[in-house]
């Protein structure tokens, strides 16, 4: 909501708009990127620039830095915004068609975050030697005063494929030879694609890419306006992942690291393998020592063993590891069944009715007292016939085994649902 003028002897002045930012000199630039990853890998960045001259001459030029990758369809334009007003006249009637009293005094164009509104894209020569690129203005910034600029490309090399299908991308901003003060970038993927720690997909440049691809005929110092364009102009340092930098020295950059894929099992496949071959590593690692500790026991309460009570020994290890494999495989398999049993009774039956009220009951209780039996009944089994402490172990075993396919259900469902799994470091 703009805030209402102040009145002096009929002349209205129009206090700053809340959340106006100016350039200060001795701030300097301000940087927005907003990229989008392709499911090439291919990126397509977005890149405004508010930079103030505080030189004592017209500032004609700008030089980008482009770390690791080379640009493709390169676009450069100087970015022209009206005057506000700040005073009115309001003893003179209002002047049509808008019907607007006459303004007595202008403000400087906002060039930071003031973005909303109508602006003039005149197209600026900018040229590529080596990993340097230099714009020059159409029209140059004068001294004491400010300027914006947008630039336009695509690029690969910020993103490479894995083994599972999932890009690994590392986004890294431009270097300029002038400290950075505020320095936001937005991530997003394609509409199709998923991205690790997105909150969402919005394309807002869909449309205004098209008019900038279309605007490469065009000749320097040539000027148009396009509502595509303002649109994505307000919305440029924003994404799916948005992160914020400040203060960035001369020729230092940003670096912002993800992953995305066309699919959430690409995405996080790495994770979940990672966890199932730690677990694996552990689940081996206790039953050795398991092993050992058995074998250190029966050596000491019986010094003169038979021949074969070391072969005895590692069957009913054997035995006990088998038994609880398959019994927590029994378990996973009712806990699936008794999910999709469940959404197949609240489909079908009518909430409304005593049967339908009944029915899950007992088909719960069911469910629970299959998964109990599955649970212990192999364990005993196996104590009865070779003991008790096998019969623990093959428990301890089953345990095991059903702590470890709920972490990767875990995972795989957290991912499926859009989530962040646990980050493991790799």
């Amino acid at each position: 909501m703009m805030p209402e003028p102040i009145m002096t002897d009929r002349i209205a002045i129009m206090p700053p708009y809340p959340g106006d930012g100016y350039l200060n000199p001795f701030t300097g630039q301000d940087h927005a990127y907003s990229v989008t990853f392709r499911g090439n890998g291919q990126a397509v960045v977005y890149l405004r620039v508010a930079l103030y001259n505080s030189g004592d001459t017209p500032l004609k030029e700008v030089a980008f830095r482009f770390p690791k990758v080379e640009p493709e369809g390169l676009l450069a334009y100087q970015i022209i915004r009206e005057k506000q007003c700040v005073q009115y006249d309001y003893s003179r009637p209002a002047v049509p068609p808008a019907y607007q009293y006459p303004c007595v005094q202008y403000s400087e164009p906002n060039y930071l975050d003031y973005y909303y509104g109508q602006s003039t894209y005149k197209k600026a020569d900018i040229s590529l030697t080596t990993d340097t690129a230099t714009l020059k203005f159409p029209d140059p910034i004068a001294p004491q005063k400010s300027g914006a600029v947008l630039m336009y490309y695509r690029a690969l090399g910020y993103a490479k494929k894995d083994g599972f299908g999932a890009y690994n991308y590392n986004f890294e901003t431009l270097k300029v030879d002038s400290v950075i003060s505020n320095l936001r970038v937005g991530i997003s993927p394609d509409s199709d694609l998923f991205m690790k720690g997105a909150t969402g997909t919005v394309d807002y440049f869909r449309d205004s890419t098209a008019v900038l691809e279309s605007s490469k005929t065009m000749s320097a110092g040539a000027s148009f306006t396009n509502s595509y364009m303002d649109t994505a102009m307000s919305n440029i340092g924003y994404g799916s992942i948005t992160k914020y930098a400040n203060n960035l020295m001369p020729l230092d950059s940003y670096k912002v690291e993800g992953a995305y894929a066309d699919s959430r099992l690409k995405l996080y496949a790495k994770p979940v393998l990672t966890v199932t071959g730690i677990g694996v590593v552990v689940f081996a690692l206790v039953i050795f020592a398991v092993w050992r500790l058995v074998r250190m026991l029966t050596k000491k309460r019986e010094p003169q063993l038979p021949i074969n009570q070391g072969s005895q020994t590692g069957a009913s290890i054997l035995v006990s590891v088998l038994t609880s494999f398959v019994s927590a495989s029994l378990v996973v398999v009712l806990v699936i069944l008794a999910y999709f049993v469940s959404r197949w009774m609240n489909s079908v039956f009518y909430y409304g009715s005593d049967f339908a009220s009944i029915v899950p009951v007992f088909a719960i209780l069911a469910f629970v007292g299959l998964i109990g039996l599955f649970l212990l009944v192999p364990s005993i089994f196996v104590g009865v016939k070779r003991g008790v402490l096998w019969g623990l172990l093959a428990f301890g075993c089953t345990v095991v085994w059903l702590s470890l396919v709920f972490v990767i259900l875990s995972l795989i469902f957290i991912g499926l649902r859009g989530g962040s799994p646990i980050k493991i470091m790799m």
